[in-house]
């Protein structure tokens, strides 16, 4: 192949030059010799007259390779620290663009283009710097869907920088006329949140900016039906891990109070949260078969919370011994912990006897 590059660098006209690029990339590039590969995008990248065409065409035909070679091939100097070498802005747009279609699909199941879009490929290209913006509403739609997505994923991954970046292109993205790109903006965002472990500011978002719109498809985004029931799910989830106060009872209690969420297999323990009632370990460990590892990380906290708020509903006061024991038996030392915490920011009215290890509550039974 060394050769036959060499041979077509020295073509002068660059509409034969690219096709014979062309030719050479559908007939003799092997998915299976990823030294070729790399070979060939560094030579077609040094020259300045590459086309889009081409451009679209490695991306494609890059497609056939296993993901951890598509991160070799991708990683290669030309490519990963010099953005220039795709020429124009649009250039690298159209290729990004057409790349990440190229990636829709599952392997060792992981989002292909997560490997390279998240963590490899588009981060080191700087996309969030690169991206052109032109009148086009669906050059638009799809500019914030791709920065929307790498924005969650990017945060899943631990790069808040990089995540934040994305975000902030997708803003800047959406003109706020639009109610297409706001939405679907929106189920990116509220995930964002949810990883970002702001589990209420994700509900909210979830619930009153998601589920109850009437808009259900923009373009190639669509919320049906069980899409909107996973949505509902995720509303819930958030808003029962966020921290107990009254922002989260009154969506608790809107929740509650919609029939849509009647129907949820979460339903129980939405109501018993509502409610304000003792949450025991059955139904705990069977909300907790539901949960996600970060969603987890928390659900022992916001329990300990919930229930206390319950216990004040039962009690105008208790020893924190005895009041540990009322909640499966939980240490005194972390139910004066929690009681305090919670008092301290305005979340349950209260005080708290030191000497005697006596919490006073102040609510109305």
């Amino acid at each position: 192949m060394e050769n036959e590059l060499a041979g077509v660098s020295a073509i002068s006209d660059p509409r034969q030059r690219m096709e014979q690029y062309m030719y050479i990339l559908s007939n003799h590039l092997s998915s299976e010799n990823v030294d070729q590969a790399k070979y060939f995008c560094d030579h077609v990248l040094s020259d300045d007259a590459v086309s889009r065409q081409l451009l679209l065409a490695i991306a494609q035909e890059l497609g056939r390779f296993q993901p951890e070679h598509q991160i070799e091939i991708f990683s290669i100097p030309s490519i990963s620290s010099n953005p220039a070498s795709f020429g124009s802005r649009s250039r690298i747009w159209s290729l990004e663009k057409n790349w990440l279609n190229c990636m829709n699909v599952k392997m060792n199941g992981q989002n292909l283009w997560r490997y390279l879009a998240a963590l490899i490929w588009i981060p080191r290209l700087g996309l969030q710097h690169t991206l052109p913006l032109n009148r086009s509403t669906e050059d638009r739609l799809s500019k914030l869907s791709i920065c929307a997505r790498l924005a969650a994923l990017s945060q899943q991954d631990g790069r808040s920088e990089t995540s934040n970046a994305y975000a902030k292109k997708a803003v800047t993205i959406n003109n706020n006329q639009q109610k297409v790109p706001q939405l679907q903006h929106k189920v990116y965002y509220a995930r964002m949140q949810e990883l970002s472990m702001k589990f209420l500011s994700a509900g909210v978002v979830y619930y009153n900016e998601i589920c109850q719109t009437e808009e259900r498809e923009f373009g190639d985004f669509e919320i049906d039906q069980e899409a909107l029931e996973r949505v509902l799910v995720a509303a819930v989830t958030c808003t029962i891990l966020a921290g107990a106060g009254l922002r989260r009872s009154r969506l608790i209690a809107a929740m509650y109070k919609d029939e849509r969420c009647a129907n949820l297999k979460i339903y129980p323990i939405l109501q018993k949260v509502c409610l304000e009632r003792i949450l025991r370990k059955p139904e705990i460990d069977a909300f907790s078969e539901t949960l996600e590892p970060h969603q987890k990380a928390v659900l022992d906290q916001v329990i300990i919370e919930h229930n206390i708020i319950s216990a004040s509903r039962v009690f105008k006061n208790c020893s924190f011994e005895g009041l540990g024991t009322f909640l499966g038996g939980i240490a005194p030392e972390e139910v004066e912990k929690v009681a305090a915490k919670m008092i301290r920011e305005n979340r349950m009215s209260g005080s708290i006897d030191k000497v005697d290890a006596v919490i006073h509550f102040e609510s109305e039974l």
